[in-house]
C-alpha cells in the first residue's frame, strides 16, 4: 500500500513491477522521464 502523496523512484537499468489500483479510488500518477540526448526513451527487451 502506497500512503497519499508518496514519492517513489524508479532506478535507471533496473527492473520494476507496475502498480495494481485496490479499492474504488483511482491511481493518479505524475511520471517524469529524464533521457539522455539521442537515445530511446525505452530500450525493449524481447
Amino acid at each position: 500500500m502506497l500512503p497519499t502523496g508518496l514519492t517513489s523512484l524508479n532506478l535507471r537499468d533496473v527492473k520494476h513491477g507496475a502498480f495494481k489500483v485496490v479499492g474504488d479510488t483511482p491511481l493518479k500518477l505524475l511520471t517524469v522521464h529524464i533521457v539522455d540526448k539521442d537515445k530511446p526513451l525505452y530500450d525493449y527487451v524481447k
